[in-house]
């Protein structure tokens, strides 16, 4: 089971009121949504009753959940979300990997490195199986692993998406010309994404809690971690 802390806690609550906003006021009725959500799913289950639980701040959520460790997919898969009961996995010849699927839900769990979705169709503009409103790509990476991985993303992201990096606050073992914020503001640049939030805190190691978005007018998340 995944050990939780005081201030990751606090932080997921936060980001969960402020996505909720988000979309909100953007009058946004469905989102999709990429996460890596381990084994307990705990922000996903948390999204899925924010918004969905009052029909007139209603948001319907399609949760795609990637997952490259085999033995964590089948544990993450007997306690996904929206179900009763444990889903089997089953061979998707399209992805050429294991797939857990809950389409009454619209819930999935994929079994494969996000960033390997991410490359999908990236070919195929009009393909909209791997277009995403948000991101959240919470994990043990440092700023230099991820930002190595991110390409071909501009026809991933909707027109208002948000992406949240969850990131190691390590030291890094390439020297950058830059800091560390920079360097991957830099590289979402590229896709037009602004950095509207940075955040520190202290989990079982250093982490830096780092929000993009296509629009720079955004709920103030200081308030809301306040």
């Amino acid at each position: 089971m995944e050990k939780d802390t005081p201030q990751k806690d606090k932080i997921r609550r936060a980001t969960l009121e402020y996505l909720h906003e988000f979309f909100l006021a953007r009058k946004v009725k469905e989102i999709k949504f990429l996460t890596l959500p381990g084994t307990e799913w705990i922000f996903e289950r948390a999204m899925r009753t924010r918004f969905h639980t009052y029909s007139q701040h209603r948001i319907i959520t399609t949760i795609t959940a990637c997952e490259r460790d085999y033995k964590v997919f089948t544990i993450s898969a007997a306690k996904m979300p929206g179900s009763n009961r444990i889903l089997a996995p089953r061979f998707s010849d399209k992805l050429n990997h294991y797939v857990v699927t809950n389409h009454k839900e619209k819930v999935y769990l994929l079994h494969m490195d996000v960033f390997d979705l991410l490359s999908m169709f990236k070919d195929n503009i009009k393909d909209k199986r791997s277009v995403f409103d948000c991101i959240w790509l919470d994990s043990t990476n440092t700023v230099i692993s991820i930002g190595r991985k991110i390409e071909g993303w501009e026809n991933k992201l909707a027109p208002n998406a948000v992406v949240i990096l969850t990131v190691l606050k390590g030291r890094e073992h390439v020297k950058l010309e830059t800091d560390r914020v920079t360097y991957i503001s830099n590289i979402l640049a590229k896709y037009d994404l602004k950095l509207v939030h940075q955040w520190e805190y202290f989990d079982t190691s250093p982490m830096l809690h780092l929000i993009f978005t296509k629009e720079q007018q955004l709920p103030e998340l200081d308030q809301i971690i306040a």
